[in-house]
């Protein structure tokens, strides 16, 4: 069974405070379609983990959320970032 959602999904930041639980800032995968209203107009994104948080930060400086990527890895090969 294939997610349609799947080749939708792309990386970026958390930027909220570290949270007690959390070993500093991490990349998240978020929809596409999500980056643009995040960046630009400072709306909230929802991560593929379930984090919120309003982006401001480039992705490829910190490591890749595992729950994020543990979840994207299920979609199997349909999911293109």
């Amino acid at each position: 069974m294939s997610v349609g959602f799947a080749t939708d999904i792309d990386e970026l930041t958390i930027t909220m405070p570290v949270q007690p639980g959390d070993r500093g800032r991490v990349a998240h995968y978020i929809k596409k379609s999500d980056i643009i209203p995040g960046y630009l107009m400072g709306i909230e994104v929802e991560a593929l983990c379930g984090k919120r948080w309003i982006p401001q930060h480039a992705p490829e400086r910190f490591p890749v959320c595992q729950e994020c990527k543990r979840i994207k890895d299920s979609f199997g090969d349909s999911s293109d970032s």
